[in-house]
């Protein structure tokens, strides 16, 4: 992101942080295509919202093993493991 972008969006989004982390872009599309499109998990409450949302979890509160239970973001837990599909993202 060139840093008139940064600034402009520090501006506009003062409470958002960025987190100083990069990616090449080239080996996150492979890493996607080395997951099944089976492996999407649908989000559920589809009033809250329009179109498609849908997320793969790579990591997952520890225990969980059911797709929807694996995709819930429960604020209290603490202990977040990586999921069987991560090993398929080198």
């Amino acid at each position: 992101m060139s840093e008139y972008i940064a600034q402009h969006v520090e501006t506009k989004f003062p409470d958002r942080l960025r987190l100083p982390l990069t990616f090449d872009p080239l080996l996150l599309a492979r890493d996607l295509e080395n997951l099944s499109a089976a492996a999407w998990v649908r989000h559920y409450v589809k009033q809250n919202y329009e179109g498609d949302w849908s997320v793969i979890p790579l990591r997952a509160p520890a225990g969980e093993t059911h797709p929807l239970r694996m995709i819930y973001s429960d604020p209290a837990r603490r202990d977040f493991v990586d999921t069987p599909l991560l090993d398929a993202c080198p």
